[in-house]
């Protein structure tokens, strides 16, 4: 195939499935292969979405701080070392909430604070107008984002309403298709696709 990042989903109370392959050694096996890896933490959601695991509106910056501490554990025991970026996936939410809008940067502002201490990169997937107007002014930004807009440009950039001027030093990833299905080595399997200008899983 042409590609050489996957993503891993590590962790997280909002995660599909349990991952009960993801080991240290599968880890180490498929970098061996020249893959690189984007670790990806699903916790709790933004509390004006729908989801069933929600961010305690009273507790966000706690939040925060305990999904990076679980994160950062999580992430040893899989062989990540220090300086790797991990991106929490934070998915769309109502971008005239402002209560909700105040929830969800103080927990992003929690979740990279915390992982700078435990040396490691902060990083969000989200919406770009997410990213553009909640993530961008609180005190820790994060490292990188990861804009989901399936635009099917496979640029980091004219991700609009996100200015291209913020996250513009191999800061971003664009998942700009969705779901599909693509056959590759005689295997079927559905994938996203994404364009990768940003700190990945270090190994």
């Amino acid at each position: 195939s042409p590609y050489y990042v996957t993503n891993i989903y590590f962790g997280g109370n909002s995660r599909g499935c349990s991952q009960p392959n993801l080991t240290s050694s599968w880890v180490t096996q498929v970098h061996s292969m020249g893959w690189d890896m984007i670790p990806t933490w699903v916790g709790p959601q933004a509390p004006c979405t729908t989801f069933s695991n929600l961010i305690p509106t009273g507790n966000a910056d706690g939040q925060g701080v305990t999904e990076a501490t679980n994160a950062a554990n999580t992430a040893a025991t899989l062989g990540l070392q220090s300086g790797s970026a991990l991106y929490y996936d934070m998915e769309n939410y109502d971008s005239t909430n402002s209560s909700c809008r105040t929830t969800v940067s103080t927990f992003v502002n929690a979740w990279v604070r915390q992982l700078h201490a435990r040396g490691f990169l902060g990083g969000v997937y989200g919406s770009a107008t997410n990213a553009s107007q909640d993530w961008v002014n609180i005190s820790n930004p994060p490292d990188a984002v990861w804009i989901g807009k399936w635009d099917n440009n496979d640029s980091v950039f004219g991700l609009t309403p996100l200015s291209d001027s913020l996250w513009h030093n191999d800061q971003r990833i664009h998942q700009y298709k969705g779901g599909h299905n693509e056959t590759w080595g005689g295997v079927t399997f559905n994938i996203d696709n994404d364009l990768i200008d940003a700190p990945v899983a270090a190994l």
